[in-house]
């Protein structure tokens, strides 16, 4: 596979509910999270996510003003017309934390989405991904409601309830003969848990390694619509008094989903810049993404997955 240029791979974990609207909705759902309109998942714009980057910058990167206007590009009050050379895409969902009904909850992704973000990954260069497992077919090729799980998951139901696991209210079979599609499940969730969360916190990617299930496409698309987390709100008014027509829902990634997605550099011939150099100043970083961030919606931490080490922060901390 011929390798990407002048990009780089990250991942994204929400450590608290996160809003990433489309504006108002037309069901019960006042206000639902911005969706791919071709696979129907979560995303964030990419735009946001370069708003955020470059308020953020200048105190978590160490950036002067002046590499801040070449990385992103003037704002609408300087008088030079110049493109910024980073340009981060959107980010897609990778796993979805989803309450189970035997271990407490697991981190559900599927092979659709494995498969694009591991395809992306391979053009960057990138080393250590796990194959993936054979997709969840019948033998006439419709798709099953079936699981992979790693063989330590304890999301697995009693032998004595049938080899199933419960994600929500679906149940989902689990193929317990194949010991390879396992064993790629649970090096996709060792995988997974370094690459989302390489700090200091070893028991919540053991954690989180052993609670991967890799499901089908169709279960989740289903799980990734109907299982976010809604919160219903209202607005006070004078008095701390609830004003007429008050009341509205609103819908967030859990704390603790995985995104990922890609930040490309151009060069900009008045700066001067490599296109490495660019990216090299993309850094593990805590920031506040969308709306609602006075109830503390939002902060979400980026981690860099650049082939090259100098874009990732010392010993992987932020």
């Amino acid at each position: 596979m011929p390798k990407t240029p002048n990009a780089l791979l990250y991942l994204a974990l929400t450590r608290t509910p996160t809003h990433v609207g489309c504006g108002q909705g037309l069901d019960d759902i006042d206000l639902p999270l911005k969706r791919n309109v071709v696979t129907g998942l979560p995303e964030w714009p990419g735009s946001g996510i370069k708003g955020v980057w470059r308020e953020h910058a200048p105190a978590q990167w160490g950036l002067s003003p002046n590499l801040v206007t070449q990385l992103f590009g003037p704002t609408r009050d300087m008088a030079a017309l110049h493109a910024g050379m980073l340009m981060p895409q959107d980010a897609h969902l990778l796993a979805l934390p989803v309450a189970s009904q035997c271990g407490g909850w697991g981190w559900a992704t599927s092979v659709a989405v494995l498969q694009r973000m591991r395809r992306e990954a391979l053009a960057l260069g990138l080393q250590g991904l796990p194959d993936l497992p054979e997709r969840l077919v019948e033998p006439d090729g419709k798709s099953q409601q079936a699981a992979y799980l790693p063989a330590c998951s304890p999301l697995r139901l009693p032998a004595e309830a049938g080899a199933l696991v419960v994600l929500g209210e679906l149940a989902l079979s689990v193929s317990v003969q194949d010991a390879a599609a396992q064993d790629l499940c649970a090096q996709w969730g060792q995988w997974l848990a370094k690459a989302a969360c390489p700090g200091d916190e070893e028991a919540w990617r053991q954690h989180m390694a052993r609670r991967l299930v890799v499901v089908d496409d169709d279960s989740f698309e289903h799980l990734a619509r109907m299982h976010l987390e809604v919160r219903s709100r209202v607005s006070l008014g004078e008095g701390r008094v609830a004003d007429e027509h008050a009341l509205w829902r609103e819908e967030c990634l859990p704390a603790d989903t995985v995104m990922w997605g890609l930040v490309a550099a151009q060069r900009v011939p008045q700066h001067g810049l490599e296109e490495a150099h660019a990216l090299a100043h993309v850094k593990a970083c805590r920031m506040q993404l969308g709306g609602k961030a006075s109830v503390g919606y939002g902060w979400v931490e980026f981690w860099p997955q650049d082939a090259a080490p100098t874009a990732q922060t010392e010993g992987g901390k932020l």
